[in-house]
């Protein structure tokens, strides 16, 4: 329904303006809802290049950048490809935000090294690799030695954004973290 599309669009950057004032430097938008089937899933594709592109244009001037994040199962930019396949027609001030927990078709490894110098934030989680989680880092399948050294590759210094639920407290958060910074620097000591 591109009359809807449009209005939504619309919405999207009376927000952009909107919170300018809060003086914002990413904001992270979904490519895409689900489910989509594979009979449309190009028009959703034309769809999503034609609502990015005119973000971006509204995402001019104020300083933040727009960022397309990767998602799961039949949403767009599920996969590296697609997302590669997608920014070839964006408007080259649009960056990614890597969301490690929805790879559902690749390893976030691969996705991070797939993708490169693209990446301007992170969404870091984990997940039980068939579905998205948002567990925190250890409590499920992902090789966070792998992604962070994929990560590093590209070159990335933004933020470390932990975006996780179904903890009892920040502090299982930063424990789960120092687990894993033992866990590379037993690496490191090796090599």
């Amino acid at each position: 329904n591109d009359s809807l599309r449009t209005a939504v669009v619309e919405q999207i950057a009376w927000f952009i303006d909107a919170v300018q004032a809060l003086g914002p430097r990413k904001m992270v938008l979904h490519p895409s809802a689900e489910p989509i089937a594979d009979s449309l899933r190009a028009v959703h594709f034309e769809n999503s290049v034609n609502s990015i592109n005119a973000l971006a244009e509204a995402a001019r001037g104020t300083g933040a950048q727009l960022l397309v994040e990767d998602l799961p199962r039949t949403c767009l930019c599920n996969t590296s490809d697609e997302m590669l396949a997608l920014f070839g027609r964006l408007d080259p001030s649009v960056g990614i935000c890597f969301d490690t927990n929805h790879l559902l078709q690749e390893t976030p490894e691969a996705f991070a090294r797939a993708v490169g110098g693209r990446i301007a934030s992170l969404h870091v989680s984990d997940y039980d690799a068939v579905d998205e989680k948002h567990w925190v880092m250890g409590k499920g399948v992902i090789d966070w030695p792998a992604v962070i050294g994929a990560i590093a590759s590209t070159g990335y210094d933004g933020v470390f954004m932990f975006e996780v639920g179904g903890y009892d407290s920040f502090g299982q958060v930063a424990d789960t973290w120092r687990a894993v910074e033992r866990r590379l620097e037993e690496i490191e000591n090796r090599e």
